[in-house]
């Protein structure tokens, strides 16, 4: 994982806005997919301070149980992490 994460923030195109806004709020939800384990690691590993996850969301299963859809785009899909992000802002 080290060598992987090391990779991913070498590709960072602007290391410096990402430095400027290190404190920016972050919710992550891998939607019961298997980003839940990199993912806030890697955000952590480029310098962003303030992430924080979806604790419901975080176990892999491949039913969904959260959510009516898997797709990230639809907006229903993204309600927790919504509600999540505003009662920690």
């Amino acid at each position: 994982d080290r060598v992987y994460l090391q990779r991913i923030k070498s590709l960072s195109l602007s290391p410096e806005a990402v430095a400027a806004n290190r404190d920016m709020k972050i919710v992550y939800t891998p939607i019961h997919g298997c980003g839940y384990r990199l993912v806030p690691q890697a955000l952590r590993e480029f310098g962003f301070t303030d992430v924080s996850t979806v604790a419901e969301q975080m176990v892999i299963d491949g039913n969904f149980p959260t959510v009516e859809s898997p797709n990230p785009e639809e907006r229903t899909t993204m309600r927790m992490a919504i509600e999540q992000g505003m009662r920690e802002r």
